[in-house]
């Protein structure tokens, strides 16, 4: 077997026997032996995806000139150099073994092993141990690294008060690991440089005590994806699973909403747009390094090249009109959410109609539009202060005028949402969900009208079309009853049309007639009638505009009450 955990199979009798221990010590390695590790520590995060379980996928997968043998080990040795948890290591190296499987590794390929069922790993390490200097030891970063994310302090003012001496030699036991089975090639990124060429280093030492060439100094296949640092932290470090704020990381079962929520949350900086250079794109190394990290975590996603997103995002992202980020934007709309249901709430304390007078606003507001943006706060204020005052209150419970209904509160969400997209719907590959819901919706207005079906999409023939504004609606109408008329009395002249409509009818009537250059004419209606146009009122004024040569064609009736 060459999977895990099976007790007929140890990965040094692929390398070493003892009873051919000398005819090993002058075979030379006739193939490519390529070793990697990693700990048990769970479910891995994006830094150990990318730096290392992705690349084992692909090195499988690649075509093989000569002899290679892959060897992958999950590391439990090593994860006993901090404290654990009995029960969370066991459920550690279960779910770590389960997601190398998961992300493509086939023990078909590759010997995929735990470290701790071959006991020669912590001898050879005794061994590399006694020909180990402690200055050597002392200049390497693990012990350093993994100290001060603990202490979420600074690599630099790391002591040794807290260092045992299995975080302390660390780096030998990963030798160990390396030249048990005289490895020939180790994928690492550009942090565990240093531990390779310690391997390299006892190889030689081990080589020259023994007169011989036996272990081979292992050469680094370099990942050529950069290290993904901890999404917090300043500056940050590299992600890990030992950091105490989960946030800072990423796990490769993290659902789309944890993944934006962290990302969401992910240490940055802020901009001042005065500052920015509009016509600089900026390189990876001149960001910050919070900032970095997101472009490099992306890089890794997409495979594109860090220089290209930055130059596809930079300026867009500093351009923005709005100088709110996401988490101020979510802390304005609960605060919008709230006022609104304060409004509600105090609505029958306000007074149906307001108490200003014609020119109030002007009088408050500048002469000049603002040169700069204001903050939320502030116009939340002038909202309170200027706008409100300012309103007939048509919710108002005293005030049964014109339809609740558009003022609803899921009125007022559908609102909320519908602003947050930006639908050029000019055609149908553009916004098809707007398109579609458009001709279904009027569909519907349409049935329940009564309208026949010559009117509704379905037909062919006709269909509504959504208007922003019952003034816009009204001039559309006017503007196809202008072109049907004329097609049905050719030689009319523009100058002699007429629209109608009553004292009582909303004035997009009259502001149709005057941009299209018709005549507009209001039809006297009476209390008494209750503003109903009667039969009498309006055949009156079609005979009197007929004998004057003119040409009324459309009725507008579009009641204030």
């Amino acid at each position: 077997m060459r999977l895990a955990g099976s007790r007929g199979f140890r990965p040094t009798q692929h390398v070493i026997l003892r009873s051919n221990y000398h005819r090993c010590l002058s075979t030379k390695v006739k193939e490519d032996i390529i070793f990697s590790g990693i700990q048990p520590t769970g479910v891995p995060h994006l830094g150990n995806y990318f730096g290392a379980l992705s690349q084992w996928v692909e090195l499988q997968n690649a075509p093989v000139e000569r002899g290679r043998t892959l060897l992958f080990s999950v590391v439990g040795l090593h994860a006993l150099t901090m404290p654990q948890d009995p029960q969370k290591l066991k459920e550690g190296r279960r779910d770590t073994l389960a997601s190398i499987l998961a992300i493509g590794v086939d023990p078909k390929k590759a010997i995929l092993f735990f470290q701790e069922d071959v006991p020669q790993h912590s001898e050879l390490a005794w061994l590399l141990n006694c020909i180990t200097m402690m200055g050597r030891l002392k200049r390497m970063t693990t012990w350093k690294s993994k100290i001060s994310t603990q202490a979420d302090g600074d690599m630099n003012e790391v002591d040794d008060l807290n260092l045992n001496m299995g975080l302390f030699t660390y780096p030998v036991l990963q030798a160990a690991d390396v030249l048990l089975y005289r490895t020939t090639h180790v994928p690492v990124g550009e942090d565990q440089r240093q531990h390779l060429e310690l391997a390299r280093e006892l190889a030689q030492k081990m080589n020259r005590a023994m007169k011989t060439d036996f272990f081979p100094e292992p050469v680094a296949i370099i990942n050529p994806a950069k290290r993904v640092l901890a999404l917090k932290g300043d500056p940050p470090k590299k992600m890990s699973k030992s950091a105490p704020d989960p946030r800072s990381r990423i796990l490769i079962t993290d659902s789309t909403k944890e993944i934006h929520n962290k990302l969401r949350a992910a240490f940055t900086d802020s901009i001042d747009p005065e500052s920015v250079q509009w016509d600089h794109v900026p390189t990876l190394d001149e960001l910050s390094p919070g900032v970095a990290n997101l472009y490099t975590i992306l890089s890794c996603c997409t495979n594109e090249d860090p220089a290209d997103l930055i130059s596809m995002y930079h300026q867009k992202s500093i351009s923005l009109t709005s100088k709110m980020d996401i988490e101020e934007f979510r802390k304005a709309g609960y605060k919008a959410i709230d006022d609104i249901c304060d409004y509600y709430h105090t609505l029958e304390e306000r007074p149906v109609v307001s108490q200003v007078e014609p020119g109030y606003l002007a009088k408050q507001m500048p002469d000049h539009p603002p040169l700069e943006g204001e903050k939320i706060e502030d116009i939340t204020k002038d909202f309170q202060r200027l706008i409100l005052p300012g309103m007939t209150h048509w919710q108002h419970p005293s005030f049964f005028a014109y339809y609740p209904q558009i003022a609803s509160f899921e009125s007022i969400l559908g609102d909320l949402y519908a602003g947050a997209l930006s639908n050029p719907g000019f055609n149908w590959a553009c916004s098809p969900a707007s398109t579609e819901l458009e001709a279904i919706v009027m569909d519907w207005s349409a049935k329940l009208l009564g309208l026949d079906e010559r009117f509704h999409t379905a037909s062919g023939i006709g269909g509504g079309v959504l208007q922003t504004t019952a003034s816009d609606a009204a001039l559309l109408a006017a503007v196809v009853s202008r072109t049907r008329y004329t097609k049905l009395h050719p030689g009319v002249p523009m100058e002699k049309l007429v629209i109608y409509g009553t004292t009582q009818t909303h004035s997009l009537g009259a502001k149709a007639a005057l941009i299209l250059g018709v005549h507009f004419r209001a039809l006297e209606v009476t209390m008494e009638d209750t503003f109903s146009l009667r039969g009498e009122t309006f055949s009156k004024a079609l005979k009197e505009d007929r004998e004057k040569g003119l040409h009324p064609y459309l009725m507008s009736r579009y009641n204030r009450d």
